[in-house]
């Protein structure tokens, strides 16, 4: 069932980030607060096997992520119910384009291209609710183990 989430968030990220184009900027600097996303990936990440670093806590059967990959510099962050019938995710990177997507049981229902004021919107409102579980992740699974990077 985990390695089904893992690949459910993995698929919403890459359908975030190929969904409108396959020009990447590389090098960019991430706007606040999307710096954080990135940060957060890397220290308390988990690499997976295409060397993105991704971040998830679950809380009340709500599974809060966030992935950075350095291959294409293209970031994300989302929520989804435990039980995958419903999940959001927003995305920068492809363009300089900020993305925005919902899912309803594992399949994209919306999928919108927003203006950075939004985005950063929404991004700090996930912070506020994740804020906590960040600070509370030095029992993390992957604390200590040294991600690489």
């Amino acid at each position: 069932m985990k390695a089904l989430k893992m690949i459910f968030k993995i698929v919403l990220f890459v359908s975030l980030l190929l969904a409108n184009s396959s020009a990447v900027t590389y090098g960019q600097d991430f706007p606040i607060p999307f710096d954080r996303i990135k940060a957060v990936a890397l220290a308390q990440g988990q690499q997976n096997d295409d060397g993105a670093f991704m971040w998830e806590k679950t809380v009340e059967n709500v599974e809060y992520w966030m992935v950075y990959s350095p291959s294409d510099e293209s970031i994300g962050c989302g929520q989804r119910t435990d039980s995958g019938s419903y999940g959001w995710g927003i995305a920068y990177g492809l363009k300089g384009d900020f993305q925005f997507v919902e899912a309803k049981m594992g399949q994209i229902v919306n999928f919108l291209l927003i203006e950075q004021e939004n985005a950063i919107e929404i991004v700090n409102q996930f912070f506020k609710e994740v804020e906590p579980l960040i600070e509370n992740s030095k029992d993390s699974p992957t604390k200590g183990k040294g991600v690489r990077i």
